[in-house]
């Protein structure tokens, strides 16, 4: 037998004993680690786990609307809403009024004064990491009507800034009557579709002509 031959059966046996690898199981192997652990940046990639969530902030005003809000409803973000605000019994604004005109109002509605509140939902976020904040904040306007003067007891409108102090304000109660659109809730739309209603509706009447009589009305033109 000659010698080559010899050689050339141990090398065929030593091969099969022990496989030699090949190049692409190599890689596909090293893939699949690099895979499993994510990648630079451990869990989520780069910048590890992310921002915390913000603080929330919420005003009186949001805190108020929020409650006054139906069942399964919410507060949007950058929606237009619209209330009708009460005054309850004893915290009637002042105004011309007397008391026997405040009570005839009381006995026809249960409560003092009426007025429509109408405004958005604003929300600011700012700083950053454990500083994060995000501001809830209900922007609104109070119109309503009063009576200016005792003879001849002309009307008058009254558009402030809706500003409670309160988040659970005693004298007045907020509660809810639909959504809007920002042209007919900008403040120049407000005030005067509420002086064309004291146009047409110059003297004060406790029962034909009160504050719920220009609610009602106001209230259609949202």
């Amino acid at each position: 037998m000659k010698f080559s031959y010899v050689l050339s059966a141990f090398l065929a046996t030593l091969a099969i004993a022990s496989p030699i690898p090949s190049p692409e199981s190599t890689d596909v192997a090293e893939l699949d680690v690099r895979a499993s652990h994510g990648g630079k940046g451990g869990h989520g990639g780069k910048g590890g786990h992310g921002d915390p969530a913000p603080k929330i902030e919420e005003t009186n005003a949001y805190k108020v609307a929020k409650k006054a809000m139906p069942i399964l409803h919410s507060l949007e973000k950058d929606h237009w809403y619209y209330f009708t605000l009460e005054w309850n019994r004893g915290s009637a604004p002042k105004d011309a009024e007397t008391t026997k005109e405040i009570e005839e109002v009381r006995d026809e509605l249960g409560f003092d004064h009426i007025g429509v509140v109408v405004g958005q939902v604003k929300e600011t976020t700012t700083g950053r990491g454990k500083n994060l904040k995000t501001k809830k904040d209900f922007v609104a306007t109070v119109v309503d009507m009063r009576k200016a003067n005792a003879n001849p007891g002309n009307t008058k409108k009254i558009i402030e800034n809706y500003a409670p102090r309160s988040a659970e304000p005693k004298s007045t109660k907020l509660k809810y009557e639909g959504k809007t659109t920002a042209n007919k809730a900008s403040r120049a739309k407000i005030s005067s579709n509420a002086q064309a209603y004291i146009d047409a509706h110059g003297i004060y009447n406790a029962k034909t002509n009160n504050c719920n009589d220009f609610a009602q009305a106001f209230l259609k033109t949202l």
